[in-house]
């Protein structure tokens, strides 16, 4: 593995702690229906979305262009997974009946394998090789 990938590791790790955290509080004090998860997913997700483009930036791939760039094509990103995160939580819940917690793991997951390939293609691609 380099250094680059366990960097890469270590603030997905922070990022997801941020998001599943922050979702686990809003769902207990909201109710589970189908809107409110919804509402909580987004909220979570742009919280964990924060943390991730910090450290991804200066940290993992010290990344040296134009910041308004990247924050662009971050946040499409960010969007298509927010759109794609919320479907596949309520499917997962809905028609599998999968708890949660584990619906939230297991999509989550899913996003940290494609979104390591983006950024180290499209997003940060200017940064300097570890």
């Amino acid at each position: 593995m380099t250094i680059k990938f366990l960097r890469f590791l270590v603030s997905g790790v922070a990022a997801a702690t941020t998001e599943y955290c922050l979702f686990m509080v809003l769902t207990h004090f909201m109710s589970t229906n189908r809107s409110s998860v919804i509402i909580a997913q987004v909220i979570s997700f742009l919280s964990g979305f924060v943390v991730s483009f910090v450290l991804n930036r200066h940290w993992v791939f010290a990344a040296t262009g134009r910041m308004s760039t990247m924050l662009a094509r971050y946040a499409v990103l960010a969007g298509l997974n927010v759109i794609l995160t919320s479907i596949l939580i309520d499917s997962l819940m809905n028609n599998l009946n999968i708890p949660i917690a584990i619906a939230k793991v297991l999509v989550m997951g899913c996003v940290a394998l494609w979104n390591y390939v983006i950024f180290n293609k499209v997003i940060f691609k200017s940064s300097i090789s570890s």
